[in-house]
């Protein structure tokens, strides 16, 4: 079963339950927060990645093709942990519920991420936008500044490009979350 239907029945679980005050308060008003409202796409161009300075200085002068390993490793913790710390309460988000990061690979190999998370965002805040169309808010900046990367954020009810992403797994990757993981 893919994670993005559990936790829309977790979601859904806890809109009904009156001990979950905010969530329960907002079905009560008709905005039950059940399906993901936030999708957030970054493709990665390895070309102008932040890389981390090691992975920079060892293969200074050589191929991509020469250092794939550890710059697909590197462009994954920097995704992962970014986003991580960037879906919670902040400038943004007023509250992030629950997030599911899916990495898959483009056809060459590198990574990208698809996000989808149950948040509400914080008034006044335009957090919309897709780099390729030259459409900017703040967050789609941010975003892009962060990864030198192609960003799409779109807002909506369970918008359906992610419903081809839920089934699909035939070139994706769902890893644990990083606290799970020891990378020491």
């Amino acid at each position: 079963m893919d994670i993005v239907q559990d936790l829309i029945r977790i979601m859904d679980r806890r809109s009904r339950d009156p001990s979950d005050e905010k969530l329960f308060n907002l079905a009560a008003r008709g905005k039950a927060l059940i399906y993901p409202n936030v999708f957030i796409t970054v493709t990665a161009n390895e070309w102008d990645f932040p890389f981390h300075s090691s992975i920079s200085a060892r293969f200074k002068g050589k191929q991509m093709t020469d250092f794939q390993g550890p710059m697909t490793l590197d462009i994954y913790r920097v995704l992962m942990e970014t986003m991580q710390e960037l879906l919670v309460s902040n400038e943004f988000f007023d509250e992030v519920y629950e997030y599911a990061i899916r990495v898959e690979f483009q056809g060459r190999g590198t990574l990208h991420i698809h996000v989808v998370a149950w948040a509400i965002i914080q008034p006044g805040v335009q957090i919309t936008g897709r780099v390729v169309d030259k459409k900017w808010s703040p967050f789609v900046r941010l975003l892009h500044d962060l990864f030198k990367s192609n960003v799409d954020v779109q807002l909506g009810a369970y918008h359906n490009y992610i419903s081809g992403y839920i089934s699909k797994s035939s070139d994706a990757m769902n890893f644990p979350p990083l606290n799970i993981l020891s990378l020491r």
